[in-house]
């Protein structure tokens, strides 16, 4: 989203004490002539340096160097072109203030609000109502209720219900990040959103009270505390990572106190119904979507089911510092355990004798938080 909100600022150059004033090129009529301040109407056109502003209607005021453009407002620089209802404009500080359904186009990028004030030389600006930020080449959008720009610290702030949404090449939702403040480092190379934030991408919700994006990684940090669930399975540690590839996510890195608790598929009940995975690190990689392996380090324990045609057959424990799980289209295949220097352990449970193993699961299970899935 490199220099996405550079289109909340018009920069009008200023040429030192000798700066040009606004000249009015064209107006079909004109009142008020033999005075410093003249109503135009009918195709009005002003131009100062680059700048060219056109309305149906003005009050131009020589005296206080201002000008009101009323009715079909155009702010044409450059390649920038702004458009709104009405138009308040200084000609000494080049400052304007834009009110009524405001656009601001920018190449690539599009700029929707209720108001936008827009300050010269400061290069400051302030959008208000409806703030709708559109980048069509990174497939982002940003909204919210007020925002603030400063083009020399190239940041941006936005805040009053902000919402970050990453679409894919069609237009449709891919992941969506709400919060309480979104800023933006290095014109978007960098998005920190903070203050209960929610994430959602398809059947997948997560919570933690801080985001950072990484435009250029493609990666998206949560902490401290993240939790993340899609229907029963859950996701929890210290901090979490998130790997995107385009739309499809590839992968997620969980760090301290790390957990996976995930729902098992079976025609027989069974109490409790989950596997369980903890370690001091846990990488979960994705293949089209679907898991393809898992990685726990330090201090690894699994708990999980052995289910044939759906029974359930038993129940195992494995310990270890290592341990990597393989899946095959969501099932798993294959499970690798190592330790240094301690030996690795792995206990199987049949059905008969789960009481205490089931036991210690339902303590594990308890750090998940009630709210989870919810």
């Amino acid at each position: 989203m490199k220099g996405a909100l550079l289109l909340l600022c018009l920069t009008i150059p200023v040429h030192g004490a000798e700066q040009s004033r606004l000249n009015l090129e064209h107006a079909d009529r004109a009142e008020g002539s033999g005075t410093r301040e003249k109503r135009l109407i009918g195709n009005v056109r002003f131009v100062q340096d680059e700048a060219v502003l056109e309305c149906d209607s003005a009050r131009h005021n020589a005296d206080q160097q201002s000008a009101v453009l009323q009715g079909r407002v155009r702010f044409h620089k450059g390649i920038q072109r702004l458009y709104s209802e009405q138009l308040l404009y200084f000609e000494d500080t080049r400052r304007a203030l834009a009110e009524g359904n405001v656009k601001l186009i920018d190449s690539t990028k599009v700029l929707l609000a209720d108001r936008l004030d827009l300050y010269d030389p400061e290069r400051r600006a302030i959008a208000d109502g409806a703030v709708v930020l559109l980048d069509t080449l990174e497939y982002l959008r940003i909204t919210g209720e007020h925002a603030e720009y400063d083009q020399d610290r190239a940041y941006a702030r936005v805040t009053i219900e902000p919402r970050f949404t990453k679409l894919d090449s069609i237009g449709s939702v891919d992941l969506t990040i709400t919060g309480t403040i979104m800023e933006m480092f290095e014109d978007g190379d960098k998005i920190r959103i903070t203050g209960d934030v929610v994430i959602t991408r398809g059947e997948t919700l997560a919570r933690c009270d801080s985001v950072h994006f990484f435009r250029e990684d493609q990666r998206v940090e949560l902490f401290p505390n993240p939790i993340a669930w899609q229907r029963d399975d859950i996701l929890l540690g210290e901090r979490m990572t998130l790997l995107l590839d385009g739309s499809d996510l590839k992968g997620i890195h969980i760090r301290g106190s790390s957990l996976v608790r995930s729902k098992i598929d079976s025609a027989g009940a069974i109490d409790p119904p989950f596997d369980l995975l903890t370690g001091e690190e846990i990488t979960v990689s994705l293949r089209e979507e679907r898991i393809d392996t898992v990685k726990v380090r330090g201090r690894a324990t699994s708990y999980y089911h052995v289910i044939e045609d759906g029974e359930e057959k038993g129940l195992n424990k494995v310990l270890g510092d290592r341990i990597d799980l393989f899946f095959s289209e969501g099932e798993l295949q294959k499970v690798l355990v190592r330790s240094d220097p301690e030996p690795s352990e792995g206990i199987f449970y049949p059905p008969q004798d789960q009481d205490q193993i089931e036991g210690e699961l339902r303590e594990e299970l308890a750090r998940v938080p009630r709210e989870a899935g919810e």
